[in-house]
């Protein structure tokens, strides 16, 4: 894929499993092909519009509140 491919670890580390995206994020950095972004973001999301505004492709990596399984995608 060309173009401008980010993505984003979403959550706060010091609330246990809301760190995930975080976390994720952290793990991909230098394992993802050259010319993808990875960036973590645990503050005020609203500016998440801004950051991305420009990519061609965007992956959000976030916990959710179960509605399944633990584990479940």
């Amino acid at each position: 894929m060309s173009g401008r491919v980010m993505v984003f670890g979403l959550g706060n580390p010091d609330r246990g499993d809301d760190g995930i995206g975080p976390l994720v994020a952290d793990a991909l950095r230098g394992k993802l092909p050259p010319g993808v972004e990875v960036h973590t973001r645990t503050g005020n999301l609203l500016t998440l519009v801004e950051d991305w505004e420009d990519a061609d492709a965007v992956v959000c990596i976030d916990a959710a509140a179960p509605m399944g399984a633990p584990g479940r995608i």
